[in-house]
């Protein structure tokens, strides 16, 4: 009960909030305590819709209350922001270096991760733990189904780990159902086709739509 909890907290706001939970025994009753920190980027939709607190109740925003509370932090990015839960010691060196290898610059990891600013004061942004966390954080949890019917999952898969990883392992779940064709081009290789462009599947995990 407690995570579907969570889950409607996460799944009904835009950005995405995810609370801390604690549970404490008060007087032989468990009472769940839900813990979330200010949003950086603001405001954040409940339902489609933006509130504001007036008094003692909820009013809903006008587009221009939308538009002048966003463009206090326009500037601003969630990712870049200092991650006070974490530091270097939570990151993957060797996912870093690998990393750095692949877009082929020349530098140590303490250079490279403040020449991208994923350092800031000594201290990690959000974007360096999501990119190259050594644990598996709740907060890139990703869940990939292949449904046989709108109720029936035939084969499901949870993803926590970094954002780098977490492309690669949903693009290999897709593949695998997706349809293959082999097409004979007199060529000595046969060209493979799939059911759909994989650059377009690739387009849509990074960037995906949310309804």
């Amino acid at each position: 009960m407690l995570s579907n909890g969570v889950n409607e907290i996460k799944n009904k706001t835009n950005p995405s909030i995810i609370p801390l939970v604690e549970i404490f025994d008060i007087e032989k009753k468990k009472i769940a305590v839900f813990e979330i920190e200010e949003y950086p980027i603001k405001p954040v939709a409940l339902k489609g819709r933006y509130f504001k607190r007036v008094k003692n109740s909820n009013h809903q925003m006008s587009i221009s209350e939308i538009s002048n509370e966003h463009l206090k932090t326009v500037n601003s990015s969630w990712d870049f922001y200092q991650d006070p839960d974490h530091s270097i010691n939570d990151l993957s060196d060797e996912k870093i270096y690998r990393f750095i290898e692949q877009i082929g610059i020349d530098a140590d990891l303490l250079t490279f991760l403040n020449k991208f600013e994923l350092i800031k004061n000594d201290k990690i942004t959000f974007g360096a733990f999501l990119l190259f966390t050594a644990s598996e954080p709740l907060l890139s949890t990703i869940e990939v189904g292949r449904f046989s019917t709108e109720t029936i999952i035939k084969d499901s898969l949870t993803v926590r780990t970094d954002l780098i990883s977490e492309v690669e392992i949903v693009l290999t779940f897709v593949q695998k159902h997706l349809n293959k064709g082999y097409i004979i081009t007199g060529k000595p290789q046969r060209e493979e086709r799939w059911e759909y462009p994989l650059d377009a599947i690739r387009e849509i995990v990074i960037h995906p739509v949310r309804y």
